[in-house]
């Protein structure tokens, strides 16, 4: 849609960005071609310099700048966006006539019910939505801008389930309950709950970790964890027990969970920790 409202063809991404499975931004390249990502500008997250180097490279045919609300890379500790690289891509973009768009697919109504860098004064002009907007249900949603409209209007696609009634009702309703049960903060209380009690936990088995990302959306990792070798071990322990934390992906906190659930959930993370401990310890 930015290429067709703008006449252009140049996208940039953050390098190490997951967009989807599509051939221009799938992070396994088999089966694709060189010309697929032909029209790609890759730049560091947080790193204004980056952007404006790859963005000066693409000149006059930059469509469109695209973003995660925060780094959320698999496989690497989270990094939280800094506010004044968001708003200097808005800057760029205002400048450049392209499109800033904002990837909330994962983090859309989990950080904020608005859009994910609403609190830090930053509008996109064209935002992807899914995963939370539904509650499970198979939903998702572009919101844009009006100057964006006439590229919506012009594109070809299509879906088996568009009108699919179950799926908006329930997206209609996930959409009320958000609200009237402010799950925002329920989330974000119960993702410092988990936060502090397992920091406590690694203290009392002296292991190394780092947590990061929202307390909504966290993420663990071990020190000098050779390929997830400690996270597996921790999440296995987990999964004997009943809860699921993957070992390489970052977690979702849900406004359903209760402070019960969270203990739940930490006493199967303290045999957890125990695991990982006696694997240093003995091998």
């Amino acid at each position: 849609m930015a290429r067709a409202a703008t006449g252009r063809r140049k996208v940039l991404v953050a390098r190490g960005a997951y967009h989807g499975a599509a051939p221009w931004c799938t992070p396994v390249p088999a089966g694709t071609t060189p010309e697929d990502r032909a029209n790609l500008g890759y730049y560091r997250y947080n790193d204004l310099v980056s952007v404006q180097e790859v963005a000066d490279q693409a000149g006059d045919d930059l469509a469109a700048i695209i973003a995660t609300p925060y780094r959320h890379d698999v496989g690497q500790d989270q990094e939280l966006v800094d506010p004044a690289f968001a708003r200097g891509l808005r800057a760029l973009c205002d400048r450049s006539g392209a499109a800033l768009i904002l990837d909330d697919v994962r983090c859309g109504m989990r950080l904020h019910l608005g859009s994910s860098w609403e609190p830090i004064g930053v509008a996109p002009d064209l935002s992807a939505w899914s995963k939370a907007i539904a509650n499970g249900y198979p939903l998702a949603a572009l919101l844009g801008s009006n100057r964006f409209a006439d590229g919506a209007r012009s594109v070809f696609t299509t879906g088996s389930f568009w009108f699919s009634a179950v799926a908006m009702a329930a997206a209609l309703t996930t959409l009320d309950v958000l609200r009237s049960e402010n799950a925002v903060a329920v989330m974000a209380a119960r993702g410092h709950e988990l936060r502090d009690a397992l920091a406590e936990q690694a203290r009392r088995y002296d292991l190394a970790i780092t947590q990061s990302g929202p307390v909504q959306m966290p993420f663990l990792t071990f020190a000098a964890d050779r390929d997830f070798a400690l996270a597996n071990i921790f999440a296995a322990e987990s999964l004997r027990r009943g809860v699921f934390l993957h070992p390489r992906h970052n977690w979702f906190v849900s406004a359903a969970m209760t402070g019960a659930d969270v203990e739940y959930a930490l006493q199967a993370t303290d045999h957890a920790f125990a695991a990982v401990r006696d694997h240093l310890d003995h091998g």
